[in-house]
This record gives structure tokens, C-alpha cells and sequence, in this order.
């Protein structure tokens, strides 16, 4: 079967990230934390997507395939441009942010127990 107009998720803000200077000993949390503070863009574009497959019907999904999606889209409009890299380190916490802001996205990602949330 070939498909020839997949929709897209909409637009998606790829302004080239911003690297915070993390404090020596940051936890994850704290470094991802800094990241979401100097680059919003990246949640942003998270929720618009997570909201777009909520609306289309999907019940659950996995931050891996927003995240791997918003890579693939950086990488082919920013090719060559080294700033714009996301590190997996930032998914589950954005995964628990989204859930926690959006109503609308409560319990929709998959998500495992991490040791950062004692």
C-alpha cells in the first residue's frame, strides 16, 4: 500500500535548542528540569502532537514515538545544525509533565516507576 499524503501533526516549532550550563552533581530531574525552562518549544510541541493522537482516538501512547518523531522532523528541517539534539534522558520526565499539565493527557502515556520520584 503506498500512502501518499500522511497527515502531519501540525506545525512544530524547531528553533534551534538552547543547551543550559547544568550545575556539576545535577540530578536528571534538575537537568531536565533547566532544559524545559530555557527551550518551552520542545513541550510545546510535545503536547500538540500528544493532543493530536488523543483527538485522533489512540488511548495510550509511548513519549518514545513523540520524541523520536520530533527528532525526525528536526533532523530533516535542520540538517547540519549540531545544536538541535534531544536527549533520551528528558522523555519520561516530559512524559510526566505533560500528564500532570494537560487534563486532557492524564494517563495517557505508558510510563514506568523511576527512582527520581522518591
Amino acid at each position: 500500500m503506498v500512502i501518499n499524503n500522511l497527515e502531519y501533526f501540525g506545525e512544530v516549532d524547531l528553533r534551534p535548542l538552547i543547551k543550559p550550563k547544568y550545575p556539576k552533581g545535577s540530578t536528571l530531574k534538575r537537568r531536565w528540569w533547566r532544559f524545559h525552562k530555557a527551550n518551552p518549544h520542545v513541550y510545546d510541541a510535545l503536547r500538540d502532537m500528544a493532543l493530536h493522537l488523543k483527538r485522533r482516538g489512540f488511548k495510550k501512547c509511548g513519549i518514545s514515538l513523540l520524541w523520536e518523531r520530533l527528532r525526525w522532523l528536526s533532523y530533516i528541517h535542520t540538517f547540519g545544525v549540531d545544536e538541535y539534539k534531544l536527549s533520551n534522558s528528558h522523555r519520561a520526565f516530559y512524559a510526566r509533565y505533560l500528564m500532570l499539565r494537560e487534563e486532557e493527557l492524564k494517563d495517557f502515556f505508558e510510563i514506568r516507576y523511576q527512582p527520581s520520584e522518591e
